[in-house]
This record gives structure tokens, sequence and C-alpha cells, in this order.
């Protein structure tokens, strides 16, 4: 009798077991962009970005816009010398990886093509640049932006696809 209580209360036990499991809820999947991904040849890091109304003494090309500095580190993880920034053939080179700007309404916002002048106090780089094998650089790139874009962020699409993988800017 007493070996029939003890399995009842088991069974028991078990049931429950398997009845809260089951209840429990399953957390949703996580919505937070990473800040590092592999594109291309390349392994991209966003470290930081920030706002700026003038760059030097270019202004925005958009009514209310600004520039946006993202700094970042690209290396190249190829064993060969590759452009980051431009996807195929470009001036006899190859290139892997590009970056652009994305908004909420899936608007792309390319990076801001001007050279810094020599006395300019914020200094910034002009893509595409070439990257050395096993070489990693500490980038500042600008893009342009109008003041009604929402939720940006960085955009990456290497050659072989069409789709372009989302990386967090975290704006200081």
């Amino acid at each position: 009798m007493t070996a029939l209580i003890a399995i009842i209360i088991v069974l028991a036990v078990v049931g429950a077991y398997f009845i809260a499991i089951r209840q429990t809820p399953t957390p949703p999947p996580s919505t937070t962009l990473p800040t590092n991904t592999v594109v291309g040849e390349f392994n991209v890091t966003l470290t930081e970005a920030r706002w700026v109304k003038t760059l030097n003494s270019y202004s925005s090309s958009y009514k209310n816009g600004s520039f946006l500095l993202v700094s970042l580190t690209v290396e190249n993880i190829g064993t060969s010398q590759r452009l980051f920034g431009v996807v195929g053939e470009y001036f006899g080179a190859t290139g892997t990886a590009e970056i652009a700007v994305i908004d909420s309404k899936g608007i792309k916002y390319s990076s801001f093509t001007n050279v810094p002048l020599p006395a300019s106090t914020i200094k910034w780089i002009v893509l595409p640049q070439m990257v050395g094998p096993k070489i990693s650089e500490a980038w500042t790139i600008v893009f342009d932006v109008p003041g009604e874009a929402q939720d940006l962020r960085a955009g990456l699409r290497a050659s072989e696809t069409d789709e372009w993988t989302l990386l967090k800017i975290t704006i200081r």
C-alpha cells in the first residue's frame, strides 16, 4: 500500500513538473542588434557615433540635416588586399564589403565623399580604403543624414549577397 502511495506521489510531482514547463512562456528572441559582424572578408566592429551639425566648412546637403560620424574597426581577415567600402571591381582592385547607414524606412545613406581639409579639426576617411591581409584599421566614416531620419543602423553588405547585415549604432 505504501509503495502505491509513493508511486502516485512521484507521478503527481512529475506531472506537475511537465505542466509547469509547458506553461512557462518562452522569452521572445532578442531584438538587440550586435555591434560586430564578419562581412565579406572583413571583421567590422562599431565603437561609437556622434552627431555634428557642420563638418569643418561643409554643411549637410539636407534641410535640417546633420553629419553622423561613425567610428569603427575594420580588420581584413583574408589573405590578400581588399577594398572596404565598395563591392566588386574598383579601378582594378576587388572590394568585398560596403557600408551604409539605414533608417527605419529602409533608406540607405552612403558615406560622405568630400575629403577633409588639411586644417580640419575633425578627421575622417573617404571610402573605399585598401586594407592589407591580417591588418586592422580604426576609422571614422561620415554620413550625411536628414534630420527626419529615425532608428539609424549601420548596414553592411558583402559582395556575395544583396542582404544587408544590420549593426547597432551607439550614439554618444
